[in-house]
This record gives structure tokens, sequence and C-alpha cells, in this order.
């Protein structure tokens, strides 16, 4: 009782490693392959980006004890609009 309780994960498929003698043609991709991997790569930067600028931000503050300015703080990588709600101070 009490444990973490973890799914087994399906094994991955071994793909062999290329070699400099391999002379395979490129796998033709759909307009729409092509569309989803360039959104996909997109979300991955804008959220690669983000994650910098938490770890900056963690950085300096913790770190450095440095007050990062209000306008430079992330509050969620995930709902951009979220902002800052004061309570209880003039």
């Amino acid at each position: 009782m009490g444990g973490a309780h973890y799914l087994p994960q399906p094994a991955l498929p071994e793909v062999p490693a290329p070699t400099s003698c391999s002379r395979r043609r490129p796998i033709p991709q759909s307009m729409f392959a092509d569309m989803t991997i360039e959104e996909l790569r997109r979300q991955i930067e804008h959220f690669c980006g983000l994650g910098d600028r938490v770890i900056d931000q963690a950085r300096r503050r913790v770190l450095f004890g440095e007050q990062v300015a209000t306008d430079e703080k992330i509050y969620s990588i995930f709902e951009p609009h979220t902002d800052l709600i004061k309570r209880g101070k003039a």
C-alpha cells in the first residue's frame, strides 16, 4: 500500500546505426507530415526558449540573490497570459 505503481513501457525497436557506406534514399513524406513536423519543431523551440528563461530567472534569484523585474518573470510556460496577483500589500 502507498507505493507508486508504474506501468511497464513497451520495448523500443532497435534501429541499426547508420554507416558511411549506406546509400539509402530519403523516404518521401507527404506535405501534411512536413507541416506537422515543422509545427512540432516550432513548439519545441518555443518551450525550450521559455525553459531557458525560467532557468535563468531561478539562477539569478536563488544563486545570486537578484530581484528579477516583474516584466521579466515567467509565471507559467503553458499559460502566457498568467500574471502575478498581489494581495494585502499597499
